[in-house]
């Protein structure tokens, strides 16, 4: 009898493992701070542009980082303020301070100048007739001018010696609020 009985359980364990390590290769167990750590190690982060810039508007100061994506640089803080920056303009914004409009700004040529329009919600709440960049030494500035009200604004971008940028300032808001981006050293 207890031949029998042991022999029953070898051969149990012999259909038993088998399946049971089946089953297990199906499973995985993962642990997301481990996999965090490899895919950091296997590939680049995003490019951080000595990261630290200070954001600037009227009512408003506080530092951003900079990060680049395929779509531009992106600067936000811990705070949600958010903005993308296309290399020629401030295209989106997501949330300054209090403010929590998302903006969307864009440009239609019209012959050598440009119709910058501001987009609330997807709905052109004002239009800006801008005149093309010109440079200057270390200096690009852009002059606009609103459609339907006598404002006018200069929006510059300014770069160091080795052709890095370092300063934006641009109007933002449909009101013709503006905003400062400066790299902090």
């Amino acid at each position: 009898m207890i031949s029998n009985k042991a022999s029953r359980c070898s051969v149990l364990k012999i259909l038993v493992i088998p399946l049971l390590v089946l089953f297990m290769a199906g499973c995985t167990v993962k642990f997301p701070q481990v996999e965090r750590i490899v895919h950091a190690l296997k590939n680049e982060p995003p490019a951080i542009y000595d990261y630290k810039w200070q954001l600037v508007t009227m009512e408003y100061s506080a530092e951003v980082l900079a990060v680049s994506t395929e779509n531009g640089t992106v600067f936000a803080n811990q705070f949600d303020d958010a903005l993308l920056f296309d290399g020629n303009a401030v295209r989106r914004v997501v949330k300054i301070s209090s403010d929590d409009n998302r903006y969307e700004i864009v440009d239609i040529e019209q012959g050598d100048k440009l119709l910058r329009q501001f987009m609330i919600e997807g709905d052109v709440v004002a239009q800006y007739v801008c005149e093309p960049w010109v440079k200057l030494p270390e200096t690009w500035t852009q002059h606009c001018s609103s459609l339907g009200t006598d404002s006018q604004h200069i929006n510059r971008l300014q770069f160091n010696a080795a052709g890095e940028l370092t300063f934006i300032q641009q109007v933002y808001r449909p009101d013709g609020a503006s905003l400062t981006l400066k790299k902090l050293l």
